[in-house]
């Protein structure tokens, strides 16, 4: 069972934990066995009239859940801890993972793909993946030395007792090789419901106002239930496992217990506690068979999903080299969503060291231009050549421009966590900022970027006037190349720039 590298790392770095917890669920799956002894001697006490006998029995027995109190105490802390620092671990590394994706590769997923795998997916892993590691452990120990004992009995009844629980181990594996491939199912479906269930949050009001409850309802089912028919197909795969499993168990345990009685008649060789204890024992041999294909299934799924979400992550690159941009030219471009056109054939040059101001009302391609610039989309036709040559990735273009979106939501926390120095306020909880004071956040934060060229998508929202234009004139005499987008017709903020680019 192959485990993902980010994954495998967090479980060495808490190997510690995990060897304690494992050598002290031996240690209990051993206890358990001794039960079964104890259980069987207190038996033919009873049956031989022996109270001696059965006064070691009690006193050993209580001797012995004494001790198993408290090693399970022990495993509880050693396998809690496990589970904390290495879910702890493995999320941050996947985080991380994802926060050094360059800037092509992260578009390549939704953010609502991110979500899932930081969030559900994590969950799956810990449940399903690690979480069950202990109970396996358990199952096998218990199961070869309930295997021991059996053999030490009656080796007959031993070798009845395996014929029939090996056929339904066979079938349980059969039956579980789907469960892998469905946890990708289930997590796919999630991640877009999730995606969904947002889509249609973020259109309530016209929703509302439009009072299209079916249509929405509609809408949502459309991805309800898929996910849904998805958990009821893995569902169905593990009942029928477990299925196979509870069958087996009635039949062997009704089985051997007859064919045990039987042999301890006809030839004495077996004592009615052997008897008794051999179908408990058999419980211990017949667990494994019924339970580990269903956890080894869903197990091999949620490490699966790990390697899949490791596998979308592309290795960290190092920092593209700087491209000393001298001018971005739009040579004939076009470009449109669907049947609107945006640009017609769009020609200008942008040179470096010099501040523009692209003019235009609402849906003219002001925000459209500046993802053009970032190469974030591809003209329809027509070229955009950085110092005269195409081809420039958007990875390299980050490295050399700064840019400001029309709405960047500001990180939870504090001004200062947001920005890479200290301004006044800087212990300000961003929460409790006006529109206009997480805007000028949201500013200085991609001036702290330091980059040469700054493309700024409507910078003053949200600002008096006057602060509007004290922004603006800092921003064209800071000495970087300013591509600003703004609907104004206002002369004093027109006056600011060299050139004012109108798409009108």
């Amino acid at each position: 069972m192959k485990i993902s590298d980010l994954l495998r790392q967090s479980m060495k770095e808490n190997r510690m934990c995990l060897a304690l917890s494992l050598v002290l669920v031996v240690l209990l799956s051993l206890l358990d066995l001794y039960f079964s002894i104890l259980l069987k001697d207190a038996i033919d006490a009873i049956v031989n009239f022996d109270p001696n006998r059965l006064t070691l029995c009690a006193i050993k027995s209580g001797i012995l859940i004494a001790g198993y109190g408290g090693v399970y105490t022990l495993y509880c802390r050693a396998r809690n801890a496990f589970l904390f620092h290495t879910m702890n671990a493995y999320r941050t590394k996947t985080f991380e993972a994802v926060m050094r994706q360059s800037g092509s590769k992260f578009c390549l997923h939704s953010n609502k793909d991110y979500v899932a795998m930081l969030t559900t997916n994590m969950e799956n892993v810990r449940e399903e993946g690690l979480d069950p590691i202990g109970k396996e452990v358990s199952l096998v120990v218990t199961g070869i030395g309930a295997l021991v004992l059996m053999l030490s009995y009656n080796a007959l009844l031993t070798a009845l007792a395996l014929g029939v629980s090996l056929l339904p181990l066979v079938l349980s594996f059969q039956a579980g090789k789907p469960l892998a491939q469905m946890n990708e199912q289930v997590a796919a479906k999630q991640a877009g419901l999730v995606a969904g269930v947002q889509n249609l949050l973020d259109n309530h009001k016209d929703l509302f106002v439009g009072r299209k409850f079916g249509f929405a309802n509609a809408l949502y089912e459309k991805k309800t239930i898929p996910y849904e028919q998805a958990l009821l197909d893995k569902r169905v795969c593990v009942q029928r496992m477990s299925q196979i499993g509870a069958l087996n168990a009635l039949v062997s345990q009704l089985g051997i217990c007859c064919v045990g009685g039987f042999i301890a008649i006809r030839t004495n060789t077996l004592t009615p506690g052997e008897v008794v204890v051999f179908v408990q024992l058999l419980n211990y041999v017949i667990e494994p068979v019924t339970n580990l294909p269903t956890l080894w299934s869903r197990q091999a799924g949620a490490f699966r999903l790990a390697r899949c979400m490791e596998a979308s992550l592309s290795p960290f690159a190092d920092p593209q080299p700087l491209l000393a941009l001298e001018s971005i030219r739009f040579e004939h471009v076009d470009f449109g969503w669907g049947d609107k056109r945006c640009l017609r054939d769009f020609s200008y040059t942008f040179l470096s060291g010099r501040s523009y101001l692209i003019q235009a009302p609402s849906g003219f391609g002001k925000t459209t231009l500046l993802r053009l610039m970032l190469g974030i989309l591809r003209p329809d036709s027509g070229t955009v050549l950085y110092n005269g040559k195409s081809g420039v990735d958007m990875d390299t273009l980050l490295e050399t421009i700064a840019w400001m979106p029309q709405f960047q939501p500001l990180l939870e926390g504090t001004v200062l966590e947001n920005i890479a120095f200290v301004l006044d306020d800087a212990d300000t909880d961003v929460a409790n900022l006006s529109g206009g004071q997480a805007r000028r956040v949201e500013l200085e934060r991609i001036l702290a970027q330091n980059k040469a060229w700054l493309l700024l998508d409507e910078p003053t929202t949200g600002l008096d006037p006057a602060l509007q234009l004290d922004v603006l004139r800092d921003l064209v005499k800071s000495g970087k190349t300013c591509v600003v987008v703004m609907h104004t017709s206002d002369e004093n903020v027109l006056s600011l720039f060299d050139e004012v680019v109108s798409l009108q």
